[in-house]
């Protein structure tokens, strides 16, 4: 086991019991979102579209993640559109939280956020590397 590895064993970052390490946040912003949803629509013979505001989407944020194994990665990919807790390092969250302590360190514990989706894997010297995107309702 590596340094990373044993970090990642000995943190409570990580989502419904698989754990990780943020790397970045994956080119974005790293505070979540709230994307705003827009329909635009041609009319027929028409010249103007129809353009109509939806509201807002869910919170959504995009994070790069390190997993200690391809086992983790292979396990967060079947988590692929369930709900549970995310846990992150305290002050990575601007959605609604909730801060704990877990072994003396504080962290924020985001209940109700969804996995959309995990990019292909990249594996380097027994850690592997992926992008994840998660929501979560608006409050």
């Amino acid at each position: 086991m590596n340094a990373i590895q044993a970090w990642i064993n000995r943190s409570a970052v990580g989502f419904a019991g698989i754990r990780f390490m943020i790397l970045s946040n994956g080119g974005g912003d790293a505070q979540w979102t709230l994307p705003v949803r827009v329909v635009e629509r041609s009319v027929p013979g028409g010249t103007i579209p129809v353009i109509q505001n939806m509201g807002r989407g869910p919170w959504r944020v995009e994070y790069v993640l390190k997993l200690a194994s391809v086992d983790d990665y292979a396990a967060l990919c079947m988590l692929q559109g369930t709900s549970g807790t995310l846990t992150l390092t305290h002050g990575v969250a601007a959605a609604p939280r909730t801060a704990v302590v877990i072994g003396g360190d504080t962290y924020e514990q985001i209940t109700g956020a969804t996995l959309i989706s995990v990019d292909d894997p990249v594996t380097i010297q027994g850690t592997t590397t992926c992008r994840a995107v998660f929501t979560r309702a608006v409050a």
